[in-house]
Order: C-alpha cells, then sequence, then structure tokens
C-alpha cells in the first residue's frame, strides 16, 4: 500500500469519529499526488463575511460586531469580516450583469487564477448545471 493510503486506513479505523473531508482528500491525493491536502482543508474551511456597511459606524467596530452577533448565532467564527461600498457590493453581487444563477457559482480563486462568469458558464451542459459555493471566498 502506499503512503497516502496508508494514511488514509488511520481516518478510516474508527467509525465514530471519522473526518469524512479529510478522508476524501487522502483518496484524491492518490490520483493527484500534489494535492495539498492541509491548503485545501484550510480553504474549505474559511468563512468570509461580506457586508455593506451603511451608517457611519468606524468600520473595525462594524466588523466585530458582526463577528461576535454571528458567533452568537452560529457558534461559528468567520475568518474575516470585509465591509464593502454599495458599488462594490453590487459588482460582488453581480447585480445588473450576471443572470441569478451565476451570482450563487463559487468564483474562490483556483489556483490562482478566478474563473469568469463566462468560463463557469461554459461548464453547464445541457440538464446539468454548476454546482454553487457556499458563502466563502
Amino acid at each position: 500500500m502506499t503512503r497516502v493510503l496508508d494514511y488514509f486506513s488511520t481516518l478510516v479505523a474508527e467509525d465514530e469519529s471519522l473526518p469524512l473531508t479529510e478522508a476524501a482528500l487522502s483518496l484524491a491525493q492518490d490520483a493527484y499526488p500534489d494535492l495539498d491536502l492541509q491548503g485545501t482543508l484550510a480553504e474549505i474551511d474559511e468563512l468570509v463575511l461580506h457586508v455593506l456597511k451603511t451608517d457611519g459606524e468606524p468600520e473595525e467596530r462594524v466588523k466585530r460586531e458582526l463577528d461576535l452577533l454571528f458567533t452568537a448565532r452560529t457558534e461559528i467564527h468567520p475568518n474575516r469580516v470585509v465591509c464593502h461600498t454599495e458599488e462594490e457590493m453590487r459588482e460582488l453581487q453581480g447585480v445588473g450583469t450576471q443572470l441569478k444563477e451565476m451570482r450563487i457559482v463559487d468564483h474562490r480563486p483556483m489556483n490562482g487564477h478566478t474563473a469568469s462568469p463566462a468560463a463557469m458558464a461554459s461548464l453547464s451542459h445541457g440538464s446539468e448545471s454548476v454546482t454553487a459555493g457556499g458563502s466563502h471566498e
């Protein structure tokens, strides 16, 4: 057995605490040896809140309060809170420029390059559709 499959075996040895994502990525390493397991896990676990700051409050105070409120409601800490202008938010959401289907596509950079909406649209074939990502950056 290879080193990658040995690692997979240790991950799935106990049913009680099976780290499913890590196990799946460790299997993928067998086919893609250059796959950065820890980097991919970190990327999957990243949560960024993009917000529109509309009042005159200082940005750091808004970020701190949103972090506290989000954590109180969800028990999850966002990695970052990013404040945007109204124009930036409209651009991020594709308002007036993209079909609603393209607004939910995961536009995170892949290998240092962000996929364009046109490139993402080309991934859709017939009845197949592009799967949407979460609220991640």
